[in-house]
């Protein structure tokens, strides 16, 4: 069974090159700037990643601090990388 904070957790130990070659492996182009404030936001999150509808939650923060086009393009990795960590 997993735990909501434990993905959070799991996704606070990302390093900014993880980001990077998620990006790539999505076929996905986001700048090195919003890479960094994503990432910046993923690690200063305290709460849990997902709500119970598995709804990313952190593309909220995303998107206020980027914009709703980085979010979007974000999205997709974030729900395949929760994905895999519920199925480990």
């Amino acid at each position: 069974m997993f735990s909501l904070f434990d993905i959070n957790h799991h996704l606070q130990k990302l390093t900014f090159k993880r980001i990077k070659q998620m990006c790539t492996h999505n076929q996905t182009d986001i700048d090195d700037n919003n890479l960094k404030v994503i990432l910046r936001i993923i690690k200063d999150n305290p709460h849990a990643v997902i709500d119970e509808d598995y709804h990313p939650l952190l593309l909220v923060e995303i998107s206020k601090e980027t914009n709703l086009e980085v979010s979007k393009r974000f999205k997709p990795i974030l729900e395949n990388y929760i994905m895999h960590e519920i199925k480990e």
